[in-house]
C-alpha cells in the first residue's frame, strides 16, 4: 500500500522536497548501473539540477553544491551521525540540538525503529513547534523548515512509496545524507542550496551503497 502524501502545505518551503524528489529520481535512473566517484556525483546533480524545470523557476541558473570537502567530511562523521559537522555550523546551540535530533530520528529508520509514517508525524511536529518558536533567528527557523522539507519528502520516497520501499538499501542512511546535506546546504546556500545539498548528499550514499 502506498504511503500518505509527504506533503505538508502549512510549510512554505514545501517545494524544496518536492524538487529534490525530482532530481534524486532523475540521477537514479540516469545512473543506475555506473561506477561513479563523488566528484562525479556532484557534477551530475548539479547538471540535473539546473536543467529541472521547477528548479529554475525559483533559481535560474543560481547553484550552491556541496563541495568534495565536506563530502569527506561527512563521510568521516558518518558513524557520530554528523554530530562533529553540526556543532562546527554557525547557528545557535538550539538549532543544533534540532537538526541532531532531527538526524538521530532519520537514523531510527535504518534500524526499523521508526517507520514511514512515525518518522512523518515526527517531522510534522518539528515543524509545528518551529512555526511557534520565536527565540529562534529567522534565518535559522527558515534553515530547520527547508531540511525538514526534505526530510519528509525523503522518507516517501525511499521508505514510503509503494515502487521503491522494497528494492532500496539502507534507507536511513541515505535520509540521513539528505537530512545532512539539506542542512549544510541550506546555512551556506539558502534555500536553493537546501535543494542541491540534500539531492548531493542523497545521491552520494545511494551510489556508495548501490557499489557494494
Amino acid at each position: 500500500m502506498a504511503a500518505s502524501n509527504p506533503a505538508n502545505p502549512k510549510n512554505e518551503f514545501d517545494f524544496v522536497g518536492e524538487i529534490h524528489n525530482q532530481i534524486v529520481s532523475e540521477f537514479i535512473t540516469e545512473t543506475e548501473g555506473q561506477k561513479l566517484t563523488n566528484k562525479e556525483v556532484l557534477e551530475k546533480v548539479e547538471s540535473i539540477t539546473l536543467s529541472n524545470t521547477d528548479y529554475s523557476k525559483h533559481f535560474g541558473t543560481e547553484y550552491y553544491g556541496l563541495t568534495e570537502e565536506q563530502v569527506d567530511e561527512g563521510i568521516n562523521d558518518f558513524s557520530n551521525e554528523f554530530e562533529n559537522i553540526i556543532s562546527d555550523l554557525p547557528i545557535s546551540e538550539e538549532s543544533k540540538a534540532i537538526f541532531n535530533e532531527l538526524i538521530g530520528k532519520t537514523f531510527e529508520i535504518e534500524n526499523s525503529q521508526l517507520s514511514y509514517e512515525e518518522y512523518k508525524d515526527y517531522v510534522l511536529q518539528l515543524e509545528e513547534k518551529t512555526f511557534d518558536n520565536n527565540a529562534l533567528p529567522e534565518k535559522e527557523k527558515d534553515s530547520i523548515l527547508y531540511t525538514t522539507s526534505v526530510a519528509r519528502y525523503s522518507s516517501y520516497l525511499w521508505v514510503g512509496s509503494k515502487d521503491d520501499s522494497t528494492s532500496k538499501k539502507h534507507f536511513g542512511w541515505v535520509i540521513a545524507g539528505d537530512v545532512a546535506g539539506g542542512i549544510i546546504g541550506g546555512i551556506f546556500g539558502g534555500v536553493g542550496g537546501a535543494i542541491s545539498g540534500a539531492s548531493g548528499g542523497s545521491s552520494l550514499v545511494h551510489t556508495i551503497n548501490e557499489s557494494k
